[in-house]
C-alpha cells in the first residue's frame, strides 16, 4: 500500500522503486495533451512519456486497447 510511511521508507538513500497508480488525468493535464508521446517499438498501440517533476521521475503510459476497455466499462455502468 502507498502510505506516507512507505514513501518515507522508499525515499531513503540508495533505494530505487517503481509505483503504479490508477490514472489521474488531473495530475498531468498539460502532459496528457502534449505531443511528446512515443510509441513502443514492439507494441505501437502503447505510448509512453517520461517526465520529471519535483525530483521525481514519472512514466506516463496510455494504450488504445485500455482506453476502449475503460470506455466500455463506463458505458456499461451508465446503462446499468
Amino acid at each position: 500500500m502507498i502510505s506516507a510511511d512507505t514513501l518515507t521508507f522508499l525515499n531513503e538513500p540508495g533505494r530505487r522503486y517503481l509505483l503504479s497508480t490508477p490514472p489521474r488525468s488531473g495530475s498531468f493535464p498539460d502532459e496528457l495533451r502534449s505531443p511528446a508521446w512515443q510509441q513502443l517499438p514492439d507494441n505501437p498501440q502503447v505510448e509512453v512519456q517520461l517526465l520529471e517533476r519535483d525530483g521525481l521521475h514519472y512514466l506516463l503510459a496510455r494504450s488504445q486497447p485500455r482506453r476502449e476497455k475503460e470506455r466500455a466499462i463506463r458505458r456499461r455502468n451508465v446503462t446499468a
